[in-house]
């Protein structure tokens, strides 16, 4: 997809990775950005300061990548 930019050392591996649960899991929240390093992943928005809402749409996303990517890694 043109929406997003996967990019790293090893593109297969980042292509395996994102899944079409994790790709939709993106779409569904366009102002969260994930940058990795190794085993650490940050997540952010580009909104400013954090409201309320936005902490909320932020846990829920990382509920959710947390589902999708971490406890169930025979699924990626």
């Amino acid at each position: 997809s043109g929406n997003f930019l996967l990019q790293g050392q090893d593109e297969e591996s980042i292509r395996k990775f994102f899944t079409p649960a994790l790709l939709h899991l993106h779409a569904q929240h366009p102002d969260i950005y994930l940058e990795s390093r190794g085993d650490a992943v940050l997540v952010y928005t580009t909104r400013g300061l954090a409201t309320e809402p936005t902490i909320e749409d932020l846990l829920e996303f990382g509920r959710a990548f947390c589902d999708l990517a971490v406890l169930q890694p025979e699924a990626v």
